[in-house]
């Protein structure tokens, strides 16, 4: 059983107060999930940006438990960094950003496979399907 935490508030462009989880009974938590979309916040405008306890701050939290996200994801727009930024990205989020501080994460679901329209640019494919070199970081890592 899981409850889903938001890491940053998106529509203010800022970290969520991550207190709320000691509203919770932590025993009964299996997984600690969050969403994250860490280049909406204003210091962040490059994976490198993030600090490397990023998410070991939440982690920690809700010690002892499998970590997770169920959505995640990293604009591929030339402002945060293109293409390449996103997929240094998949790579920090599975090895700097978790693994790398001792975070046992478990399960990484990305926000969506392809871009929506001609304006959205967070899919690891293009509108037309093409991989960007997200998806081929996540085939490496992942095996899918």
């Amino acid at each position: 059983m899981f409850c889903t935490f938001s890491r940053e508030v998106v529509s203010e462009n800022r970290p969520a107060q991550m207190n709320v989880i000691e509203l919770f009974d932590r025993q009964r938590l299996d997984l600690f999930v969050l969403t994250s979309y860490p280049y909406v916040l204003s210091e962040i405008n490059q994976p490198e940006d993030i600090p490397d306890d990023y998410y070991r701050q939440v982690a920690d939290l809700v010690p002892g438990k499998r970590f997770g996200f169920s959505e995640v994801g990293w604009s591929s727009h030339p402002a945060f960094g293109g293409e390449s930024a996103q997929a240094d990205f998949v790579r920090m989020v599975a090895g700097r950003l978790t693994r790398d501080q001792g975070v046992n994460l478990f399960i990484m679901g990305w926000s969506w496979l392809t871009d929506l329209s001609d304006t959205d640019d967070i899919g690891r494919k293009r509108r037309d399907s093409t991989a960007k070199p997200a998806w081929l970081v996540w085939q490496e890592l992942f095996g899918c």
